[in-house]
């Protein structure tokens, strides 16, 4: 995979990148961002992973939250990807909640909008669908500690 570094700037006294890459499995462009702490001891550092919502970009949370102050602070790399495909070549839907800028990842196959987009993608079988649910993908993995969280009180949950 080739990554493209698009944009950088200082923020918190730590490093906000943002990358575009080629996506040989959504078959489009896609785009990340990445935030760097200061990291000055050059230490191991801690990684999270920042899924944004339903249709949000990378941009809605590294632009708007100010959450680099906290990172470089605690000194933890924090890695945001475009959850959702984008672009003139990627099937879309007249719906909001399918197509382009419609990614889902948390506990799909329990969502009324992960079933949708399940059953459209995948088909009927949910069994098949189990192989693309964040939630039960990380059942699988021996990597810990992880911590995946999502918040109860909005429309979506």
């Amino acid at each position: 995979m080739t990554l493209t570094l698009v944009e950088t700037a200082i923020a918190f006294g730590g490093e906000q990148r943002k990358y575009r890459h080629d996506s040989a499995v959504l078959q489009c462009e896609m785009t990340f961002s990445l935030y760097l702490p200061s990291n000055q001891a050059g230490e191991k550092i801690p990684l999270i992973w920042w899924l944004s919502g339903l249709t949000c970009t990378d941009d809605n949370f590294s632009q708007k939250s100010g959450f680099q102050r906290l990172a470089n602070h605690y000194q933890v790399a924090v890695m945001i990807p475009d959850t959702s495909p984008r672009g003139k070549d990627v099937p879309d839907d007249e719906g909001w909640d399918l197509g382009q800028g419609a990614g889902f990842y948390v506990n799909a196959t329990q969502a009324p909008w992960g079933v949708k987009a399940f059953t459209t993608y995948l088909g009927a079988d949910t069994n098949a669908w189990k192989s693309w649910d964040a939630t039960e993908l990380i059942k699988e993995t021996t990597l810990l500690p992880i911590l995946i969280t999502q918040g109860s009180k909005d429309g979506f949950y």
